[in-house]
């Protein structure tokens, strides 16, 4: 990182939050090279065509990791040390973020996030930042996620090799203190994720379009 990118980045944590937003408009997208941009287009439109999301880690020096694929409606980014965010495609629907994809990235502790999705039109990318808006939910996001992972780890132990349809319904039928705790897991994710998608940002900080 140059010594004026570094001087910039640390007078913007200096800033309010409306004023770092605004200036980061300016930044976020003119970090990626347009290599890295090329990199993002062929990823979204290999995804049109399979029909599945795919992503990638974003590293500190605004390149792209390894590329994975995931199913039709998500995708799981590794993050390898050095990562500062994700790149995941969309098949469906638009370049902006789900209410989970937002609560993944504060759980992660993201900086920023670029959604890509590839249509008849165009080829677009949008990325976002981490808003003020957003971080008043990472508490909440990181304790959901700790009681989810402690929950899995339980039912792990308690039924190996069990997993998917066959698991939920062997809890229902079988395990009614556990189905209820599934469920109440699953309450707490959805009221949650529709707390963050109350807080969607609108515009994205920035995007960029394949020519």
């Amino acid at each position: 990182m140059s010594i004026v990118r570094a001087n910039l980045d640390k007078w913007l944590k200096s800033q309010q939050p409306e004023k770092v937003s605004v200036l980061r408009q300016a930044v976020v997208c003119d970090r990626f090279s347009a290599r890295e941009k090329t990199k993002m287009f062929d990823i979204a439109e290999e995804s049109r065509d399979k029909l599945l999301e795919m992503g990638a880690p974003i590293r500190y020096d605004y390149t792209l990791g390894d590329v994975v694929t995931g199913t039709k409606y998500e995708v799981s980014v590794p993050h390898p040390p050095g990562t500062i965010g994700t790149y995941h495609t969309h098949p469906y629907g638009f370049a902006m973020p789900s209410g989970m994809d937002i609560l993944t990235a504060l759980v992660q502790g993201d900086e920023v996030m670029c959604v890509g999705k590839s249509g008849y039109t165009a080829t677009r990318v949008a990325c976002y930042t981490m808003r003020p808006e957003w971080e008043l939910l990472r508490d909440e996001a990181v304790s959901l996620d700790k009681e989810i992972a402690e929950f899995n780890e339980r039912i792990k132990r308690k039924y190996p090799g069990w997993k998917g349809g066959k698991l939920r319904k062997l809890l229902r039928d079988r395990d009614h203190e556990e189905w209820s705790n599934l469920r109440d897991l699953e309450t707490k994710r959805e009221k949650l994720m529709d707390k963050a998608e109350e807080k969607y940002p609108i515009p994205a900080d920035c995007s960029f379009r394949a020519e």
